[in-house]
């Protein structure tokens, strides 16, 4: 090490001391500086951003957000001429050279994929992350007061997001939020993803109620039991395991690894269990029309393995996933060192049926697995996988060795909890999909940069070189932020452009429709979050309509290519061919349909006409027997005539 850099890294060091040795009362009255503001502004803003315009309320516009404050950092400390100087150990060199191995793997994956294009924003957020862990871990270190001011700050967003949550579950407020499901949904749009967000934040919230002086004692504890209370409510069982995940853990840690404050912390939960169990009786109580009992029952039976009758709905959800896992497997079994692409299990996963889950009717189309870990192994092979969980599980070893060397109870008592936030991560990725959301992403690297801090202020400056990140490098990074940007402008884009093709299409409008979806159309983003859908296809749709059949035909051609497993592709191409009397054709786009999605009750009725005309009538008896046809005349008259003319002599 250069003399130069030692002088660097032992001023470093001893001001970290120094503000160690202040305090927590000096360390509060320290004055902010601008990366203190903006990542504290930055966690409080994030989760609260929703876009009511487009389709995906709250993913595309959070993206964007963060990509443009990171960027805007990165370029503040270029003119301001600032260095991120990071003390790197061998451990936090080794965890983020497997996280830029892991994204580089990735670009690997992508050469394998249906459709490629779909790898561009899962590999730029994981590089958009990286960035976030290091600029966090870097900000931490220049100033420790700030581990509790994103404290402080994520108590209150705790707070808010629960609020929001149990008002709309009883309909008293935040009824018009967007939401894909089920409230309470808050300010995710996914029930499940509001009940994950909830445990994910619960750590920063348990470390303010721990360290904090009276007054955020009371806030924090007012949080934490709104934040179980939300969780809840939320009916999503990976977020009550993954609560309890966190209460277990940082207990079975603390009365491990700090003596101090063991009795302290056994009383505290024991308290705390009983106060939240006590409130959920009252709220099971006041249940007069027993919904809510009966859904919390259903789904506490599923937990523990039972599918009684009882619990019809739960338990189908249960059958349907660990048929989705077995798929997933058959998947990663067929690719096991590339995976099928980053983004791409979706498309692919449809290529090993749907018979028996409720994607065979067509009104559904897989999105996830609902399985962290199969979904990483199935998009970037095996040794994807294991670089990827690599990353994770050493920075609960970097926790660990913290935990042990650290004479601080306050920073002993940040790691154990910070690893009890990442045991809960664990639980709720392996039934539910986490990393889709940026909040979620973001709490997650949060954790790690807190738990990587305290491991580096655990270690001697003998055991430390100085890592600096020079001009280019931040240039660099900069290039990939802007990326990032882009390509979330380019999703908002997308996504506003199908949104308006969909209101032109439900009032037939469509050389309106056509002409927004060609507007849309881009290099980058090729799918919406609906089933998948391409605006190719709805041009295909609305170019049908307008009797442009050739053009209609070339659109298709590329909306297979970008969804080759889509039932409604072949759907409407079946369409096209029967309306320019090419049956023999719609029936193969039809029978391909069928192969995919087997009781779509539309494309069978398709199916049936087109049969009619070949005078197939045999095959047009079978699949309208497959559909309901009473009530229908037209259907009832062609089912009753295929069974006359297929008995008639001949």
């Amino acid at each position: 090490m250069s003399k130069k850099k030692q002088r660097k890294l032992a001023a470093l060091v001893e001001e970290q001391t120094n503000q160690s040795q202040k305090g927590k009362k000096n360390s509060s009255t320290k004055k902010p500086g601008f990366t203190l503001h903006w990542l504290v502004l930055l966690v409080i803003i994030l989760p609260f951003l929703i876009s009511e315009k487009i389709t995906d309320s709250v993913t595309i516009i959070r993206y964007i957000f963060l990509s443009g404050t990171l960027l805007f950092s990165i370029l503040y400390f270029l003119w301001q001429k600032k260095a991120f100087n990071l003390p790197a150990p061998p451990l936090v060199k080794i965890i983020i050279g497997s996280a830029l191995l892991f994204g580089a793997w990735s670009i690997v994956s992508m050469q394998g994929a249906l459709n490629y294009r779909e790898g561009y924003y899962e590999i730029a957020r994981h590089f958009l992350n990286i960035i976030l862990l290091v600029v966090v871990i870097t900000a931490v270190l220049k100033d420790s007061s700030l581990i509790t001011r994103i404290c402080k700050a994520l108590v209150w967003v705790a707070l808010l997001q629960g609020l929001i949550g149990i008002l709309q579950y009883y309909d008293i407020g935040f009824t018009n939020l967007p939401g894909a499901n089920e409230k309470p949904y808050g300010l995710m749009g996914n029930r499940n993803l509001f009940g994950s967000a909830q445990v994910f934040i619960a750590p920063f919230v348990f470390y303010m109620l721990f360290i904090g002086n009276r007054f955020w004692k009371f806030i924090s504890g007012m949080s934490l039991t709104i934040v179980a209370l939300s969780i809840f409510l939320s009916q999503t069982r990976s977020a009550w395991l993954a609560f309890v995940a966190v209460i277990l853990v940082s207990l079975i840690l603390t009365i491990i690894f700090s003596p101090t404050n063991r009795k302290k912390w056994m009383i505290g939960t024991a308290v705390g269990v009983l106060i939240i169990t006590a409130l959920i009786s009252l709220f099971l109580a006041a249940d007069i029309d027993g919904e809510l009992v009966q859904s919390v029952k259903s789904r506490a039976v599923t937990i523990t393995g039972s599918t009684s009758a009882n619990n019809t709905t739960a338990s189908s959800t249960i059958t349907d996933r660990l048929q989705i896992w077995k798929q997933t497997g058959k998947l990663i079994k067929d690719h096991p060192l590339l995976g099928v692409g980053p983004g791409n299990w979706k498309l692919t996963i449809l290529k090993y049926g749907t018979e028996g889950l409720a994607w065979a009717n067509g009104i559904y189309s897989p999105d996830r697995p609902h399985n962290v870990y199969l979904q990483v192994a199935s998009e970037t092979g095996i040794p994807g996988a294991i670089l990827y969980f690599t990353i994770w599980i050493l920075i609960a070893l970097a926790g660990i060795k913290a935990v042990l060397k650290t004479k601080n109870e306050d920073q002993k008592i940040l790691v154990i909890i910070m690893l009890a936030g990442l045991a809960a991560v664990a639980v709720d990725a392996m039934f539910s999909f986490p990393m889709e959301r940026i909040e979620h992403s973001m709490y997650m690297i949060l954790i790690g940069a807190f738990i990587l801090n305290s491991y580096i202020n655990s270690r001697t400056d003998s055991d430390q070189k100085l890592w600096t990140l020079k001009k280019p490098v931040l240039i660099g990074i900069s290039l990939i932020l802007a990326f990032n940007l882009f390509l979330g402008i380019k999703k908002y884009q997308f996504d506003k452009h199908l949104t308006l093709v969909k209101t032109f299409e439900n009032s037939r409008q469509y050389r309106e429709m056509f002409e927004e979806a060609k507007a849309g159309m881009n290099n980058f983003i090729t799918l919406g979050l609906e089933v998948g859908v391409s605006l190719q296809l709805k041009a295909a749709i609305a170019l049908k309509e307008l009797k442009e059949y050739d053009k209609a035909l070339k659109e298709i051609k590329i909306a297979k290519q970008y969804n080759p497993y889509s039932a409604a592709v072949y759907n409407t191409e079946g369409t096209i061919y029967t309306d320019t009397d090419q049956f023999e054709k719609a029936i193969v786009a039809y029978e391909q349909a069928i192969k995919i999605v087997p009781d779509y009750d539309i494309v069978l009725k398709n199916l049936a006409v087109n049969y009619f005309r070949v005078k197939n009538y045999s095959a047009c008896i079978q699949s309208l027997n497959k559909v309901k046809t009473e009530g229908d005349e037209y259907l009832t008259g062609l089912l009753n005539e295929a069974k006359r003319l297929l008995t008639q002599p001949k």
